[in-house]
């Protein structure tokens, strides 16, 4: 659980950061948007850890950008984002804010039960990396 937490901590970091430098200038909504990467960020770690692959959590991030702006595009005036009809907004992230506090909750009693099994990074399934 610390490796999950320290993973988000630096997964709001770097959005915050990127959100400040890059799209803080032109829109607004800087908060709303690091939260949402965050939420997102377990949303699609859950996703990894449960499949073994990454390529479950390439294809619902595809998803996730092809379907954000939607809202947007067929709206008439664009929407707040800070309440929709954005998938940062309350509308759009209140949702999905429920289903990452499950994933958090479900993973969380997995790791107390023994049951959770991450997938470690890069090698085959049943491959250790031999100690020295």
């Amino acid at each position: 659980m610390k490796r999950a937490l320290v993973f988000l901590a630096i997964t709001f970091g770097i959005t915050y950061a990127y959100d400040f430098l890059v799209v803080y200038p032109i829109a607004e909504g800087i908060a709303a948007m690091c939260a949402w990467c965050t939420v997102l960020a377990i949303f699609l770690s859950y996703v990894t850890i449960r499949t073994g692959s990454t390529f479950a959590a390439a294809i619902g991030h595809g998803a996730v950008n092809g379907t954000t702006n939607g809202a947007t595009l067929f709206s008439l005036t664009g929407g707040s984002p800070f309440v929709g009809p954005l998938c940062t907004g309350i509308v759009g992230g209140l949702p999905l804010l429920g289903v990452a506090a499950a994933m958090l909750w479900n993973m969380r009693r997995r790791e107390k039960a023994g049951t959770l099994r991450i997938p470690a990074a890069g090698l085959a399934d049943g491959t250790h990396r031999a100690r020295r």
